[in-house]
């Protein structure tokens, strides 16, 4: 059976209707078949031009490539390894003269608006190239508007006022896209926002489409409000450089903690306990093991690693490339050949455990 889509499950809610068309006249059809054949003629000339730089293209890589004793495909990853054709927006020296025209003014103490610009534009610049202005004033141009809209988006707030402003008019703006999301897609989603550092003013926030922020009560049991405190508080220490720490004993827990973690997910059981000295025990309880653990370096409690092999395990658990999986069938099978083998040489026991240097010893009650 078809899986229904949004629409048909909410036959209630309103739908955007597609556009009509309407129609046009005879003589307005007739100009647009006159235009649609001369956009014809103008592309098959343009594929025509494209179709003889990519087989001249084709031969100077081939010519390169005999000449220099290389393969085909070496020649062409090194002169093509980027697209030749981009469809990024890139600026326009109309802008750079428009904005460079507003701040001459504001620096004299006046304010232009838009308006003014573009009619100066089209009274004496229309006509203004890139050959007309000079290199480096067109230079100067164009880097000065970019320098500007990256100012714009990623520019710091000169005070705590404006940054908290700031966070406050883009959470809202973000509320209702994500509302309006949900109302055309179904999709469900909720966003958490806080400072990162104490001394900031932003307000930590969180919102939410149709009430996703229940997952925490409900699935993670923790309301919403500890879990925005608990990421306020992770967020403020992870600038306050407290989380970044490199010595030996934390990068041994961060071991332990990506190990322990990962077994609690992968068997789907938050009380599984992770044991290096029965790491076999482990993988032939839940079917899962280690993958990607390098092989000259046992399996053996963190506590045991050196500063060296603790950062390297560190980063590998970081970047996934040591990760809990699930046994095959045929793995586990010769799993439990061996392990029965092992505990037919130890009377029943697939390891026999250290004796206690304390062992038949009375001991004391605990205190």
């Amino acid at each position: 059976m078809a899986r229904a889509s949004f629409v048909t499950r909410n036959p209630g809610k309103p739908v955007q209707l597609s556009r009509k068309r309407h129609g046009v006249s005879g003589a307005a059809r007739a100009t647009q078949a006159l235009k649609k054949a001369e956009s014809r003629r103008r592309k098959a000339l343009y594929d025509d031009d494209l179709d003889a730089f990519f087989a001249y293209r084709e031969d100077e890589i081939a010519r390169i490539a005999n000449a220099h004793g290389k393969s085909d495909k070496v020649v062409r990853k090194l002169l093509c390894h980027k697209t030749q054709f981009k469809t990024e927006r890139a600026l326009s020296l109309r802008n750079a003269i428009n904005h460079d025209r507003a701040l001459k003014a504001r620096e004299a103490g006046m304010f232009l608006l838009l308006k003014e610009l573009r009619n100066d534009i089209e009274e004496g610049l229309a006509n203004v190239t890139e050959e007309s202005l000079g290199k480096d004033e067109y230079s100067r141009l164009m880097d000065q508007l970019r320098d500007h809209r990256e100012t714009k988006r990623r520019g710091m707030r000169m005070t705590n006022k404006a940054a908290a402003t700031d966070v406050r008019q883009t959470v809202k703006q973000l509320q209702k896209s994500l509302i309006n999301l949900y109302e055309r897609t179904g999709v469900r989603a909720f966003a958490f926002f806080t400072r990162g550092n104490a001394d900031d003013a932003a307000l930590p926030a969180y919102i939410d489409s149709d009430n996703a922020l229940d997952f925490f009560p409900q699935v993670m049991s923790q309301t919403t409000v500890d879990v925005c405190r608990k990421f306020e508080s992770f967020s403020c220490t992870m600038d306050s450089g407290v989380r970044s720490k490199n010595d030996l004993a934390t990068m041994r827990s961060e071991i332990s903690r990506y190990a322990q973690d990962g077994l609690c997910r992968i068997t789907g059981n938050k009380n599984a306990k992770m044991a290096y000295v029965d790491y076999d025990g482990i993988r032939e309880q839940h079917g899962v093991e280690m993958a990607g653990h390098p092989a000259e370096i046992p399996i053996v409690s963190p506590a045991s690693h050196n500063i060296d092999i603790a950062r390297r395990l560190r980063d590998m658990w970081r970047a996934g490339e040591i990760t809990w999986v699930h046994m095959t069938k045929r793995q586990r099978e010769e799993l439990l050949v061996e392990r029965e083998a092992k505990r037919a040489e130890n009377g029943g026991a697939p390891k026999v455990r250290k004796r206690r240097s304390d062992a038949g010893m009375k001991r004391g009650p605990r205190k």
